[in-house]
């Protein structure tokens, strides 16, 4: 999870609600940029399951998932929360 807005806790927000659905989440960190406007989430795996996947569509309010074969992380996905998050869930839990 990683924070692409200037907006301190957003990523922080997301760990903490997809762990409540019992998720496995690593500590949120910044991203290299935060001028994110839309959501990014990016799969390195591709046995991922399909319920997991709409869960994560739900929560980021997105269809789009990008996949990349680039490094070999240690974690299934990468979502980048962009502000459109904080309209999303944030605005009414941190405002």
């Amino acid at each position: 999870m990683e924070n692409g807005t200037y907006l301190g806790g957003l990523a922080a927000l997301a760990t903490n609600r997809l762990q409540d659905q019992g998720f496995n989440v690593l500590t949120p960190v910044d991203a290299n940029s935060q001028n994110y406007t839309r959501t990014t989430i990016t799969a390195y795996k591709t046995n991922i399951d399909p319920a997991a996947i709409a869960k994560i569509e739900k929560e980021f309010g997105t269809t789009s998932i990008t996949t990349s074969t680039k490094g070999n992380p240690s974690y299934d996905l990468l979502v980048v929360v962009g502000t459109d998050y904080n309209l999303l869930q944030g605005k009414k839990l941190i405002n």
